[in-house]
């Protein structure tokens, strides 16, 4: 924890590419609860190998939104709550040496919240 704003988080993302090189260079995102915006998260950097399927560690911020209370996020721990949550996603790079942006808006959090085989956590 960063005081009671913010939170590092490390996670390891199974991916599968069967594309060329992916480099992400500026990954952000919104988590919201019900349409309440609970905060924003910042990712590193992340470079994908080409035609592979591998895990990568992701490092990230997340930072509370002004309304919101570090008891308010903490209740939201109980996984149920905590897959009621949706995401939006924007993300720009390169791919195969092509520039490219993509946003994804209002992505159930459960639907990332999967391990590599594919079963709920």
């Amino acid at each position: 924890m960063k005081g009671l704003r913010s939170a590092d988080i490390v996670m390891d993302v199974e991916v599968s590419n069967p594309a060329g090189r992916i480099l992400l260079e500026n990954i952000s995102g919104t988590l919201k609860h019900f349409g309440k915006v609970l905060g924003n998260v910042s990712l590193a950097p992340l470079e994908v190998r080409p035609r592979t399927v591998d895990v990568y560690r992701v490092e990230a911020r997340l930072t509370l939104d002004r309304g919101v209370g570090f008891t308010e996020l903490m209740s939201l721990m109980d996984m149920r709550k905590l897959k009621e949550c949706t995401v939006d996603i924007s993300a720009k790079g390169k791919v195969a040496g092509a520039r490219v942006r993509k946003e994804l808006k209002d992505i159930p959090l459960k639907k990332l919240l999967e391990d590599h085989n594919n079963e709920k956590i």
